[in-house]
């Protein structure tokens, strides 16, 4: 969660109705030091279900709920959490997709437990509480299985649908890694190969649980609360430029010279190793004096530069470059383990002129990609679609207009790899994968065209809609801030505010 106080689960359980006074103060004055969390031993005694429980932990951390009873694990995607983190932090991957990592967690408001995960698998991470005494079973059931080479983890109560879309066929079951409802009861069975591309999929009984208000608000008919049509063109992107040249894979091309500023000697051979064996000349330094000196005698194209370094801070030697008219072109990508958020980032553009901004710990997808599309856009003139992306971008409104989905999204997935920095595609690409279901698709698309221009409403708007629909309220809370400052008008403005009341 935020940093902001966490409220007593036993009062929102309240609440809710969950339970009564007298049942609440018994378990309270009959809770002893290392007792499992007040929740599960509730659960587990038989005073509310898993449902109420995990509908009380979903209001108090900002993350929807999992019913790990319903969901299907594909064993093999374990190999990606090592078990000893797994039992660690109480976490458990329920389904990876691509660069992405659906997680139960009893605490997705560990912010550094999120950040080590990401690190380790290389891969975006998206929390979901569950309940601390479910997952530590699941958990040893789970590696127990993928130790004995079965494939697939099974919920008790999960729904024989998901089981189909998962490709786990009825008399596969004979066979398959499962508990028993009752804690005490351990059902093992094996399982025989199935289908490899199987993946865990959100059933028609879902097992993502929201509370009360969150649960409210993804169902408003309200107009502002609704996710957009893809009306390509419909929305101010802003005056059309000249065409342009086709973007590079790297801007940052061989010759040019990159500048790494941290006093971590591990980041700065991190970056070495990276950008050198991408062709680049890299330069390092572990000081803000040194590496003004570096700059005056070699004026670097690019920079990865610490906020905080020794003697003179990193916010000083941006300020100094984008102040001169000989060094405010090099391209400045600030990074930092302290300062956090996106607040601080708009902060770093306006007050600052930095070009991007990373926190740590840094992989180095998302280093490499953050590198090369600031210098691209530091290079490019300001513009909706170029000529590149443009007959992808055509191709693709008359295919959604003829009812051809999946052609559509085709047509802009090549638009973009013509032009990455074409955020209108990207932008009308997170509206189709919307129209189509496919959320977190819809989701990395929008936040892409966010890269590109984050004051750009219509994405900031859907984007909100999306998180809020899926529950995740704390990343709601942040886009319809991020909103406040964006609208193009009062009426907006006021609409967003009860919005953001509804929510909080």
């Amino acid at each position: 969660m935020t940093s902001e106080k966490k409220k007593p689960i036993g009062s929102i359980l309240l609440k809710q109705r969950a339970v009564s006074a007298s049942q609440l103060e018994k378990a309270l004055k009959e809770s002893k030091r290392g007792d499992p969390p007040l929740v599960s031993r509730l659960t587990d005694q038989g005073v509310i279900v898993e449902t109420q429980a995990l509908k009380a932990l979903s209001e108090q951390s900002g993350c929807p709920g999992i019913d790990l009873n319903q969901v299907v694990i594909r064993l093999d995607d374990l190999r990606l959490v090592p078990r000893e983190m797994a039992e660690r932090h109480s976490i458990i991957p329920v389904l990876v997709k691509g660069n992405r990592m659906f997680v139960a967690m009893a605490d997705p408001g560990d912010q550094s437990v999120v950040e080590e995960l990401e690190m380790v698998t290389g891969k975006r991470a998206f929390p979901y509480i569950s309940l601390k005494s479910s997952l530590r079973r699941v958990i040893a059931d789970a590696y127990d299985g993928r130790d004995r080479g079965l494939k697939h983890y099974v919920g008790p109560k999960c729904p024989p649908e998901t089981l189909r879309k998962a490709g786990v066929a009825q008399a596969q079951l004979d066979t398959a890694v499962t508990i028993d409802e009752a804690p005490s009861t351990q059902l093992e069975r094996r399982l025989r190969p199935s289908n490899p591309k199987m993946q865990a999929v959100v059933p028609s009984e879902t097992p993502v649980v929201l509370d009360d208000a969150m649960a409210a608000a993804a169902s408003s008919e309200s107009a502002e609360v609704q996710f957009d049509e893809p009306t390509f063109g419909a929305v101010d992107v802003g005056r059309r430029a000249a065409p342009r040249r086709p973007v590079p894979r790297s801007p940052i091309q061989s010759g040019k010279t990159l500048l790494v500023v941290d006093e971590d000697a591990e980041v700065r051979r991190m970056v070495i190793s990276v950008f050198g064996e991408r062709g680049h000349r890299v330069l390092e330094a572990s000081r803000g004096d040194t590496a003004l000196q570096m700059i005056r005698a070699e004026k670097p194209n690019t920079m990865v530069l610490e906020a905080t370094l020794p003697n003179v801070h990193g916010f000083e030697v941006a300020r100094e470059l984008k102040g001169s008219k000989r060094y405010r072109d090099i391209v400045i990508i600030m990074v930092s383990g302290l300062y956090r958020g996106w607040r601080f980032a708009e902060d770093l553009k306006s007050n600052y002129g930095i070009d991007a901004f990373l926190e740590k710990p840094l992989q180095i997808g998302d280093l490499v990609h953050t590198v090369e599309s600031a210098g691209a856009a530091a290079s490019a003139a300001p513009q909706a679609t170029s000529a590149e992306a443009e007959p992808y971008l055509r191709a693709g409104i008359e295919a959604y207009k003829a009812g051809r989905l999946e052609e559509a999204i085709g047509q802009l997935r090549t638009g973009i790899e013509r032009d990455p920095l074409a955020f209108e595609v990207h932008f009308h690409l997170g509206l189709l994968f919307g129209k189509a279901g496919q959320l977190y698709d819809a989701i990395q698309e929008l936040e892409t065209a966010l890269s590109i221009r984050s004051d750009f409403f219509p994405a900031l708007k859907n984007l909100a809609v999306l998180y809020q629909n899926a529950g995740f309220r704390n990343k709601a809370i942040e886009m319809w801030s991020r909103c406040l400052t964006a609208a193009p008008d009062d009426k907006t403005r006021e609409s967003i505010k009860r919005l953001l009341v509804a929510v909080l």
